[in-house]
């Protein structure tokens, strides 16, 4: 009877994903993995008129994930073709020299109630060498429509597409909901 509370306990004892507000004007949130931890907040500015929350790993890894709250209601910005478009056009910082728009594979995320949509890029001189803190050799480039029109921009920086981080931060952006009590 006993090892049958064994596995209970065991799930019960682990601890929530802690929950943070990725706007300050909306009730939308996100859960961080353990050994994450928010960061200090961008506020928007001439070159990014977004707030922006900044999530990374606690220690010495390397890898950043920054979310930024771009439009409310604005449903035409949410559907796929929308999300297709603003994607590649959003990530022309991460192009290579001569790429296109069309070059850029997009891909998209499973996501109950919205959309996600990314697209990868490896800083091909980064390849191969050791990494150095804050500077990353991986940008995904992430959008995100949830509810009935929000349209949510998420950049995250890292050294591995197949590493501990990128799968963490990617649980991050599967994790975005709307809390209805905190309208």
């Amino acid at each position: 009877m006993i090892a049958a509370f064994i596995p209970l306990a065991i799930v019960l004892a682990q601890p929530a994903a802690a929950s943070h507000r990725i706007s300050s004007t909306e009730p939308l949130f996100v859960s961080l993995p353990a050994g994450w931890a928010a960061g200090e907040d961008a506020p928007p500015g001439p070159a990014f008129p977004f707030e922006t929350r900044r999530f990374a790993p606690e220690g010495d890894r390397n890898a950043v994930c920054l979310i930024s709250l771009l439009a409310k209601d604005r449903a035409d910005l949410t559907n796929r073709e929308a999300l297709d478009f603003l994607l590649r056009n959003d990530s022309r910082p991460y192009w290579e020299p001569g790429q296109r728009a069309s070059d850029i594979e997009v891909k998209e995320l499973p996501f109950p109630g919205g959309l996600v949509f990314f697209a990868n890029f490896t800083d091909q001189n980064l390849v191969g060498k050791p990494p150095v803190r804050g500077d990353y050799k991986t940008a995904t480039s992430v959008l995100v429509s949830i509810g009935t029109g929000y349209l949510i921009k998420i950049t995250i920086l890292c050294d591995d597409l197949a590493g501990r981080d990128y799968a963490e931060a990617l649980e991050i952006v599967k994790s975005i909901r709307i809390r209805e009590q905190d309208r």
